[in-house]
């Protein structure tokens, strides 16, 4: 149930329902959607998702701003097994505002906090969006043309 300003009650009863998150697993992420206590743990799910659909270059889209933020995501990157290397986004993909990483192709890698990546998929991503969304008490933004939150379709 959704409830608007206009709602009778206000839209303060108590049973608002956020909107479903939808994350798309691209070539790219942008972290501005993210409050930035959240960026390593979005930016590590991220990576775990895309070694699982064979991504090898993924751009970590971080903003210029005063650097904060690049340098807490290449810090990271740094440190973490999966990341072959990385480096500043060419001007045309981002430039300073931007880090263009390359991930390692090898199964059972193991991630940035010691852990073995086994299998990860879009759904693995979702619920760990879904825990820093209960964490932060609020949804974050829809994005059209993503993957739905929710179980993942299962193929045949």
């Amino acid at each position: 149930m959704q409830h608007s300003a206009g709602d009778e009650n206000g839209g303060d009863d108590g049973n608002w329902e956020p909107e479903p998150f939808v994350v798309a697993i691209e070539d790219a992420i942008d972290l501005h959607r993210f409050a930035p206590r959240e960026v390593i743990e979005v930016v590590d799910a991220y990576l775990d998702a895309a070694l699982e659909i064979g991504l090898r270059e993924v751009r970590l889209i971080h903003g210029r701003g005063k650097g904060v933020q690049r340098a807490r995501v290449q810090s990271y990157l740094d440190h973490d097994a999966r990341v072959e290397r990385w480096q500043e986004a060419p001007p045309d993909r981002g430039g300073w505002g931007a880090t263009i990483a390359w991930l390692r192709r090898a199964a059972g890698s193991l991630r940035a906090d010691g852990h073995t990546m086994s299998s990860i998929t879009d759904a693995a991503l979702r619920r760990e969006l879904g825990r820093l969304e209960k964490q932060r008490g609020k949804p974050f933004p829809s994005r059209r043309g993503a993957l739905p939150r929710g179980p993942a379709p299962r193929g045949g």
